[in-house]
């Protein structure tokens, strides 16, 4: 089941984001899922990630690195 923002989120960032190797269609749904696409999703400086790791540990709170941006363009999901 997908929210009615699935396809509007797909027809404004597909152009961007190129699927490579064997992506599943849920991981897919998940990133143009409206409801998981704000606040699960962060961007920050490499340099300062781990301070921002350490502070979501000392408050047992989960975080997770999924990615890194690169001098390109568009979005790669491997």
């Amino acid at each position: 089941m997908r929210t009615s923002g699935d396809p509007r989120n797909r027809d404004f960032a597909a152009r961007h984001v190129s699927l490579e190797g064997d992506v599943s269609e849920t991981l897919v749904a998940l990133g143009y899922d409206p409801q998981t696409a704000g606040g699960l999703l962060v961007s920050i400086a490499a340099d300062r990630a781990p301070a921002l790791e350490a502070e979501f540990d000392s408050r047992k709170l989960f975080i997770r690195r999924v990615g890194r941006v690169e001098e390109g363009a568009g979005v790669v999901v491997e």
